[in-house]
């Protein structure tokens, strides 16, 4: 039989540790803890990276090139015009609907029928970037895009199937906080204090797919 403290286990023992294995029992299970820390770590590695890629992928999922030609050509005469107009293309690019008798501020409102899976658009003659209330319809809207044309840029609010209708309030709380926060910054001009809130709020709700385009040139 096994010494002291063996445990009558068929092998010497030590005192005071029943089979010896005490200390070899803790590095075990010390090695398989760090060994699953690592696993979770791995895994929630490459979670986050699928995550990122398919948010890349929505930002990159833009309209066909012959589509995109299509409403610029008909945006093109608006991007500096002093008046509000608002548009409807469908999917291929086909005006649906125009409303050009719009005041400043006050862009004419496309009838209801027409938004669902439709693009729609309207410019800013003051050429400012999106409103918190052009956010907040492009959240509500059942249309497949929401853009706002200036003479520099076209800002293009997307849902997909992922985005919660439920964080709507919950979003809109946010803007103004995080606005004041990146106004701190002197050297940017407001346009693009707001992209940059957009693009985080974006980069913070899946579903929610953001990005400027230059009428003329890549998109940032």
């Amino acid at each position: 039989m096994g010494g002291p403290g063996s445990g009558y286990f068929e092998h010497e023992g030590r005192p005071g540790l029943v089979g010896g294995s005490t200390a070899g029992g803790a590095g075990l299970r010390g090695a398989h803890e760090a060994r699953e820390r690592a696993r979770r770590h791995e895994q929630q590695r490459r979670l986050r990276e699928e995550e990122e890629r398919r948010v890349e992928e929505e930002r990159q999922r833009t309209l066909p090139p012959e589509t995109e030609h299509r409403i610029a050509e008909k945006l093109k005469d608006y991007e500096a015009d002093t008046k509000e107009s608002s548009f409807v293309f469908d999917k291929d690019g086909k005006l649906l609907w125009e409303g050009t008798e719009g005041k400043r501020g006050e862009a004419p409102n496309p009838p209801g029928k027409l938004l669902k899976n439709n693009i729609v658009v309207h410019n800013h003659p003051d050429q400012t970037a999106p409103s918190v209330n052009d956010l907040a319809v492009s959240l509500k809207s059942s249309a497949k895009e929401e853009r706002v044309l200036t003479a520099g840029y076209q800002y293009v609010f997307r849902k997909t199937e992922r985005f919660s209708q439920a964080k709507q309030k919950e979003i809109i709380g946010k803007v103004d906080s995080l606005y004041r926060s990146l106004r701190q910054d002197k050297s940017l001009r407001d346009a693009e204090v707001w992209h940059r809130v957009y693009t985080q709020i974006a980069k913070d709700n899946p579903g929610l797919v953001y990005h400027r385009k230059r009428v003329t040139g890549p998109e940032t």
